[in-house]
């Protein structure tokens, strides 16, 4: 777990895609302190769905505000089974 305290502007950006080819994809988002904050576009659910081997996936790039004590949690579950989704998330946050 890695931890900052602070306050000011944060950029969180990174690509997420499934590298897996049995599974049936999955669903992401980002939140901070419960909110999602990403995906943004109106025309999707609080979540973006990811394809089985999808391997472009998605860019998740997010500016966010944060304060000391914010959580960003980066969460990925199961579509409807939860066998054979393998999925490579790294973001990097860049703090301003």
């Amino acid at each position: 777990m890695n931890r900052w305290e602070g306050s000011g502007g944060a950029f969180v950006g990174s690509q997420v895609f499934e590298d897996g080819t049995t599974g049936d994809g999955v669903h992401v988002l980002i939140e901070q302190n419960g909110t999602a904050k990403w995906p943004t576009d109106p025309d999707y659910l609080s979540y973006r769905s990811i394809s089985p081997a999808d391997r472009n996936g998605y860019a998740a790039d997010v500016d966010l505000t944060v304060n000391a004590g914010d959580i960003l949690r980066f969460l990925v579950w199961a579509g409807a089974t939860n066998t054979g989704d393998i999925t490579s998330w790294t973001p990097s946050i860049t703090y301003s």
